[in-house]
């Protein structure tokens, strides 16, 4: 998921990353060292995130499982000793908002160790300055390559980056794969983010693979509130179905828009980013028949793994039905991608501080990089020092949006 910025913007934060690059590329400066050097006997994790504005669909659950996480693991007796601590700053997904953020929390706070924010366009905006300083980072949600592969995913990923989210070459081969199975023509609308575009390509080439005409490929920018032209294109190519990449917002503006031009009958898939629930908040009744990528451990009932149960339970003892758990006992499916994903990263990163039996960060990798698995909610999550993005194709599904009375939402098997 990548977050659109304003060029000026985008200009100014990029210039910034590359000058940091040019010192900062292959993961780091001092991987080494024992990270707790301040005297103060807590661990520190900082954060970065969208906790208010336009993003909170993001940031907000993101933290929420974060200190979830912190408040188990201190419950019971903390990390080698130690309490943990989290830091957090709010960026509202902008990238020198990030940066800023990341400075203050390496340079002033000091932290020991670091999540990466909710978006690819910040997180690629702190990524230097994290390298920079050799700490540990665990990627929550962004999936864009370049997070971990800065030189493609035949050479070797950065040291220090740890990966929970589907790179978007995973999920790209997934839904390419899905639509194949099943249809002879289709088309792909995304946002025309590099990671849009590169998940399209992933798309694209998968459904060929599988024998699919990929007759249309279309793009927007992030925020359209009308993808009249892009939509009536991949009509008039005759695509059977649409994939589509983005944020909820963009997938609802869709969704309305395929209403109005009669295109409801038309198979819609769309990716993890697409389906949180900004989706259904603002699509209402019509996001009925869409299939959406989920995680398989949240389907929308009992979740299927006691830890991801584990997970929902405490969850909701701690903040309730909110709008990202949902109204229901257990969670909506959207539950599983960035909520699960923050409170699975920092279960992982405490887990391979305590297998290490210490802070030092070259040590920490050896036991993330060691293919041992890591379970938490999700599931297992198995690192090698050649791949650092832990989800898989088998951690995925897909769900079929069913809308009920009142706006009540049921998600039902999707038969390929």
């Amino acid at each position: 998921m990548v977050v659109l910025l304003d060029r000026r913007r985008f200009l100014a934060a990029a210039a910034g990353s590359a000058a940091m690059l040019a010192t900062g590329c292959a993961g780091s400066a001092a991987l080494g060292g024992d990270r707790v050097a301040r005297g103060d006997g807590l661990l520190t994790i900082g954060l970065t995130t969208a906790l208010t504005g336009p993003y909170s669909e993001f940031g907000v659950p993101m933290k929420n499982c974060v200190d979830l996480a912190i408040k188990q693991a201190n419950d019971t007796g903390g990390v080698l000793g130690r309490q943990v601590k989290l830091v957090s700053y709010d960026d509202q997904l902008v990238a020198e908002t990030a940066q800023a953020n990341m400075r203050r929390l390496l340079d002033e706070d000091n932290v020991d160790f670091v999540l990466a924010p909710a978006g690819s366009g910040p997180v690629l905006a702190v990524l230097p300055l994290v390298n920079a300083k050799g700490r540990i980072m665990m990627n929550t949600t962004a999936q864009t390559m370049k997070i971990v592969y800065p030189h493609g995913t035949d050479r070797p990923p950065y040291q220090n980056v740890f990966s929970f989210s589907p790179g978007s070459q995973i999920e790209g081969h997934f839904m390419g794969d899905l639509l194949a199975r099943k249809f002879r023509k289709v088309g792909v609308v995304a946002e025309s983010t590099p990671y849009g575009q590169t998940e399209m390509a992933d798309i694209a080439a998968a459904a060929k693979a599988g024998g699919a005409a990929v007759v249309a490929t279309e793009s927007y920018d992030q925020g359209a509130t009308d993808l009249t032209a892009q939509l009536a294109r991949i009509r008039s190519a005759g695509a059977e179905a649409i994939g589509m990449v983005g944020l909820g917002s963009d997938a609802a503006t869709a969704r309305q828009t395929m209403a109005r031009l009669g295109m409801m009958d038309t198979p819609f898939l769309i990716s993890l980013g697409a389906g949180t629930v900004v989706y259904p908040d603002r699509a209402r009744e019509l996001v009925s028949g869409t299939i959406g990528v989920q995680f398989a451990a949240f389907d929308g009932g009992a979740p299927a793994t006691e830890s991801a149960r584990e997970l929902s339970r405490a969850y909701r003892a701690a903040y309730g039905n909110d709008r990202h758990y949902g109204p229901n006992e257990w969670p909506v499916p959207s539950f599983g991608n960035t909520p699960a994903s923050s409170y699975d990263s920092v279960k992982v990163l405490l887990e391979a501080i305590k297998r290490a039996g210490s802070t030092d960060n070259a040590k920490i990798i050896a036991e993330l990089n060691s293919g041992r698995p890591f379970p938490a909610a999700r599931g297992d999550y198995r690192f090698s020092p050649q791949s650092h993005f832990a989800v898989t194709a088998d951690l995925l599904t897909v769900k079929v949006f069913r809308a009920g009375p009142g706006g009540a939402l049921d998600y039902t098997p999707y038969q390929a």
